[in-house]
């Protein structure tokens, strides 16, 4: 096995130098822009701003107190003068009621009346005409045809028969006639001197209008009351001309009132939304003043909503004093406690676990779900202080104990609740409750084996932080209906955290994340994979289950991934069933080899790696799973069939070329493939065992491990000579179990053992 010097880190005399060892389980595969130096930096810068950018404003940093709380500090006493400056509730209410107040504008015409009275006359005087016609429709067809098209130009509607001849009949009579007229305009004036408007009167919420007249440049101030909108002032005219006629003469009048009705105040809603700017311009940001000198609060004051007021407007005044120069501190310092405690975290990632702190992809995935983190303290900010406790704080550590491990997960949950205390002004509280909730939780999924563990998970935070605010609110004697209010929000927080369900789904298949739920489904053997296998391969289902055992029991000796390992045995052979009869353990009698060439028979063999990778993109495997049965043989000899070759040649020829009996590779990169590789060349050497006991088991491993070491295909991989003498050491165990001593049945004493290479070569 090749032996590697690491580059000595420049961190190395302060004693930070990364930790040596393997490779994580979660090493990526490797490409340029995943581990460019570069780009991580541009990762690591990103990172930080995202956190800083949902970090609170400078007007509100200092905020750490609320109304309800007990003043804890020493008494505040006014240093100089300054005025209270009104809560944004305050000034929001009176922005309402300026827009409620403020009058709307309306335009109107000095001559709308005559101008109305001017279109009554004309229609009369159609009208008349129209009657006189008709009247002399039965003498003639042509008269006939007149009378209806007058009668349809007329803007009456839809007017019946009967009702039309009633309307003649009565117009003839000079006394009707003039009291119908002298109603409608009489009416008609009446209404439109209080004022049509074009909008519904319901909408306008301020007492007055303000009516103005561009004829003579004139406002007039008009209640409300006082004016009608189209609906009612045709009410309003019905009553009237009801007071005044009866019918039938009574609907000719109303259809002639509504015909020449019209809005005559038309809404001018540019100029209203003027006045009402001009008017919230004018709304004064403070109320009162506080003197020099005066005391505040004092220490155990119990702060009311006026010295809630009275502080914030103290901490306002110290800002416009200084100016610009008490926002740049304030920013150096965010940005510096940010970047101190993150790069702990960094710092952990970098010493303990450097496969993810080299994988760009896996840095902005963290670097995500932070921010996610803060973008929600952010929210809760938005909606009230104490939805700060409303925040789903375990969010992320959870997820970063799933796909990763609980340490990563741990620190995350260190980090993030010194985070969240900070965003809130150094609440201590809350960081607590964050870190204990947050940690509970990492506990809980460290050995997660399916998702509803999640809702288990949910309610031990829930009780974490629950207990936690108790403790608190009883240290302090706060109210129940506090504690209530705080819980309410814990529990919203809590529900918010099966957020990490669907949002793991969602990071699996964004940044190819296989997580130890995922390894548990595919470890099923009714996966659908694996019951073809088990169809169509029957004797390679059985070596693969083999494989897995003894494979997993060398990841669990030197602390690899031991599930990833078994998962990735169970597939590693899935491509043999595309030609099953091709291998041994699959053969029942008939070996089609013997009647192939040897270079066609390797090429077959050689070509399960190519099916199984054909078949894993169809069925979407992940990719970690995928690569063990790219690695699993490497890039080994197919010695049998290579062998055959070389005694098949004629005598001075050469040795066969030994490319065409050679597996594609690559060669193992991690632990887990290489722990596969041993495991799979062990298994096959020891079936082939015909009197296994504990020499012959011992020297195969032995003979198995030595042969891949020797052909340099473990010098890819980060196997340490420990990992190899205790992987040959729980290989032996297993397989001890398995081959446990039997006495020998009469007979079998003389049967000859079978060559454990050719076996082995032979079930590739």
């Amino acid at each position: 096995m090749r032996v590697r010097f690491p580059r000595r880190s420049w961190m190395a005399p302060l004693g930070l130098a990364p930790k040596p060892g393997g490779a994580s389980e979660l090493e990526s595969p490797r490409s340029p822009w995943r581990h460019h130096v570069g780009i991580r930096l541009l990762v690591l810068l990103a990172w930080a701003g995202l956190m800083w950018a949902f970090f609170p404003g400078s007007e509100r940093y200092d905020f750490t107190y609320q109304v309800g709380d007990i003043w804890r500090r020493a008494d505040v006493e006014a240093p100089f003068d300054f005025a209270i400056y009104k809560s944004e509730a305050e000034l929001e209410r009176e922005r309402e009621q300026v827009r409620r107040q403020t009058p709307p504008v309306f335009r109107g015409q000095s001559q709308s009346v005559s101008e109305a009275i001017g279109r009554l006359d004309s229609l009369l005087n159609r009208l008349e005409e129209a009657f006189v016609v008709c009247r002399l429709a039965s003498r003639s067809a042509e008269d006939s045809l007149r009378c209806r098209m007058l009668r349809q130009a007329l803007p009456l509607g839809s007017v019946r028969e009967e009702e039309w001849t009633l309307w003649m009949e009565r117009w003839a009579q000079p006394g009707d006639r003039r009291r119908l007229i002298r109603a409608v305009r009489e009416v008609l004036e009446a209404v439109l001197q209080r004022g049509v408007l074009d909008v519904p009167r319901s909408t306008i919420l301020a007492p007055q209008l303000a009516v103005r007249f561009e004829e003579d440049q004139l406002e007039r101030l008009v209640p409300v009351m006082n004016a009608l909108d189209e609906q009612e002032a045709l009410q309003e005219g019905y009553r009237q001309l009801a007071d005044r006629l009866q019918e039938p003469i009574l609907s000719l009048g109303f259809v002639l009132y509504r015909a020449v009705l019209g809005p005559n105040w038309h809404y001018d809603a540019k100029q209203t939304e003027a006045e009402v700017a001009a008017r919230l311009s004018g709304i004064s940001p403070t109320r009162d003043k506080v003197k020099q000198g005066q005391i505040i609060v004092r220490r155990g004051d119990k702060i009311t909503p006026e010295i809630y007021a009275q502080l914030r407007s103290l901490e306002r005044a110290h800002r416009e004093r200084a100016g610009l120069q008490s926002h740049l501190p304030l920013w150096l310092g965010q940005a510096l406690l940010l970047c101190a405690v993150l790069s702990i975290f960094w710092l952990y990632l970098y010493l303990f676990r450097g496969p993810i702190f080299r994988d760009n992809a896996q840095l902005l995935l963290i670097g995500l779900l932070f921010g996610l983190v803060m973008a929600l303290h952010a929210l809760a900010y938005s909606i009230a202080p104490q939805a700060r406790w409303g925040v789903p704080m375990a969010l992320a550590p959870i997820l970063l104990a799933v796909i990763f491990d609980s340490r990563v997960g741990f620190f995350g949950a260190a980090t993030l609740a010194v985070l969240g205390g900070l965003y809130w002004g150094k609440d201590f509280e809350l960081t607590v409750s964050m870190f204990v909730g947050s940690a509970l939780a990492v506990f809980s999924v460290r050995d997660i084996t399916h998702r509803g563990q999640f809702f288990a998970t949910a309610g031990l935070v829930l009780l974490a932080q629950a207990v936690v605010w108790l403790g608190f609110a009883l240290l302090r004697l706060s109210p129940w209906e506090e504690v209530a209010r705080v819980w309410a929000y814990i529990g919203a927080g809590v529900v918010l955290t099966l957020l990490a369900y669907p949002l793991l789904w969602v990071v699996e298949r964004l940044f190819g994340v296989v997580t130890d739920i995922t390894l548990l489904e595919l470890s099923n053997t009714n996966h659908p994979l694996l019951r073809e296998l088990a169809a169509r391969a029957p004797g390679t289902f059985t070596h693969t289950l083999q494989v897995a055992a003894l494979a997993e029991a060398g990841a669990e000796a030197i602390g690899a991934h031991r599930l990833l390992t078994r998962v990735g045995a169970l597939y590693h052979d899935i491509g043999k069933m595309r030609n099953p009869l091709y291998f041994i353990e699959n053969q029942q009698g008939f070996n089609p080899h013997e009647q192939l060439e040897p270079q066609e028979s390797a090429r077959i063999v050689i070509q399960h790696v190519f099916d199984g990778l054909e078949l894993a993109r169809r069925y979407r495997l992940p990719d970690r799973v995928a690569a063990f049965i790219a690695m699993h043989h490497g890039t080994t000899l197919v010695r049998f069939f290579y062998e055959k070759a070389r005694q098949g040649r004629a005598l001075g020829e050469g040795p066969p070329e030994e490319s065409a009996f050679r597996y594609p590779g690559p060669r193992p990169r991690t632990r887990e493939t290489a722990i596969l590789m041993l495991a799979d060349g062990v298994e096959a050497a020891a079936t082939a065992l015909a009197q296994p006991d504990v020499e012959r088991i011992a020297r195969t491993i032995d003979r198995i491990v030595q042969e891949r070491l020797e052909d340099g295909q473990l010098a890819e991989s980060p196997l340490t000579f420990r990992d190899l003498e205790r992987i040959k050491a729980a290989f032996l165990q297993r397989l001890l179990a398995r081959y446990h001593q039997r006495l020998p049945y009469p007979g079998q004493e003389g049967v000859p053992e079978i060559d454990a290479a050719d076996h082995a070569g032979r079930s590739e």
